[in-house]
């Protein structure tokens, strides 16, 4: 769950908290419908927002049925050369580029295929971004 949706939930406990008695139906009633809302909110901002995945090693990300990859960010926790493919080992979205350390990249993929990438030596953080 997102910080910030913890917090509301937690801001609004301590609020109702403050304005009913304790043990009240209506203090849990409220409560209730408040997390059902802050549940969904952040189960609708995970649909509409990228995947976002941390990579250890070389590997591959299949889009969702019906998805395509438009771009990707890339921000490796040390310097790594990647290169990026439709097949492992391959360099047809990108040849291999040196990417530094906590520099953030990006690649326009524009594919629904499943993408390999080949170079990452440490923990690198991909965000992919589909329609």
């Amino acid at each position: 769950m997102r910080q910030e949706i913890q917090d509301f939930k937690d801001l609004v406990k301590t609020s109702i908290s403050d304005k009913t008695l304790p043990g009240s139906i209506l203090k849990s009633d409220v409560a209730g419908r408040f997390n059902g809302l802050a549940d969904l909110l952040d189960w609708f901002l995970d649909s509409i927002g990228p995947v976002k995945i941390l990579f250890q090693a070389d590997g591959s990300y299949v889009p969702q049925t019906g998805k395509v990859i438009e771009f990707i960010t890339i921000l490796p926790t040390s310097d790594i050369t990647l290169q990026i493919g439709l097949e492992p080992g391959g360099d047809e979205i990108q040849p291999a580029e040196k990417l530094e350390s906590g520099k953030l990249a990006f690649a326009t993929v524009y594919t629904n295929a499943t993408i390999y990438f080949t170079g990452i030596t440490s923990d690198t953080t991909i965000k992919f971004y589909t329609r």
